[in-house]
């Protein structure tokens, strides 16, 4: 006897009702095997994930490279990877976030001893003096007001701060994988930036998996362990250095002066960057 749909008792087809189209799953199962089939269907976190992190962690530039030779099936798709990845960085710095104000001062004035909500301006050195610039005066006296209380406000809840930096940092960070490939389409100009970009994701993913793993113990209060393991960020440049190599097969020489062209370039970028979305958090608090 065919099973039917629970929604109009038509005969199901394929896992499928034929008439509603209600699928046949079941989700009266316990919240943890939800948790994990949810899990798996979002990020595929089936043996994939296993395929995908061995190679990615210790063989630098080899998932790229198979990825884009067509050999697909057994890895995690770059943008999901990258999705997760930003998402495992993300919850441990948020969570790990020790961040400390005391005794921060913004043009003299001790942020963490103002009291909330008691911002004056400050007093106008040259009141209707003739040679002062009104609009240029008012601009950098309320930058500075928003700047004092945006600290305030940091030193009253810092977890907050982190959050809101955190997560525009991280958005900032999906827009940065085209210019860091793009970087790379310069000194590899031959190859289609489509083959520079999936390099980007897969890279950018692992750089992200190990600062979430740095960035873990502070999360469970074991800051000692994480200073230990804070070591491998260390190794991020030797990282790309190898998976560049591996990946487009240059000779060593060739490989290394581009890569201090694209390593150099691009910190420069992503210090501008994170500084950005420093002051923007900042003047948002």
């Amino acid at each position: 006897m065919p099973t039917l749909c629970e929604n109009c008792a038509s005969p199901l087809e394929g896992g499928f009702c034929s008439q509603c189209g209600q699928s046949d799953t079941d989700y009266n199962i316990p919240v943890t095997q939800f948790a994990k089939e949810f899990a798996s269907e979002a990020f595929s976190l089936d043996s994939r994930l296993r395929l995908t992190m061995k190679p990615l962690f210790f063989k630098p530039g080899a998932v790229p490279r198979d990825y884009v030779a067509g050999h697909r099936a057994r890895f995690v798709p770059p943008i999901r990877l990258f999705l997760f990845a930003s998402f495992a960085m993300f919850v441990s710095l948020t969570l790990g976030s020790g961040m400390s104000v005391d005794n921060v001062t913004f043009d003299g004035v001790d942020v963490a001893a103002v009291a909330p909500d008691s911002v004056s301006p400050p007093p106008d050195s040259n009141p209707g003096g003739e040679d002062a610039d009104p609009g240029e005066t008012s601009f950098e006296r309320t930058m500075q007001d928003r700047f004092v209380q945006g600290m305030q406000r940091v030193a009253e809840d810092r977890r907050v701060f982190a959050s809101d930096f955190f997560d525009r940092f991280a958005q900032a960070m999906f827009f940065l994988l085209p210019v860091f490939a793009a970087l790379l389409k310069l000194v590899h100009f031959r190859r289609l930036y489509v083959q520079h970009l999936v390099f980007s994701v897969y890279v950018h993913s692992f750089v992200f998996l190990v600062v979430a793993l740095v960035a873990l113990p502070d999360a469970l209060h074991l800051g000692g362990l994480s200073q230990w393991l804070s070591i491998a960020l260390l190794g991020i440049p030797l990282y790309l250095l190898l998976a560049m190599k591996r990946f487009y097969e240059d000779r060593w020489l060739k490989t290394l002066v581009k890569f201090v062209f694209v390593w150099v370039t691009y910190s420069f970028t992503l210090a501008m960057t994170g500084l950005a979305v420093l002051v923007v958090s900042l003047l948002d608090m």
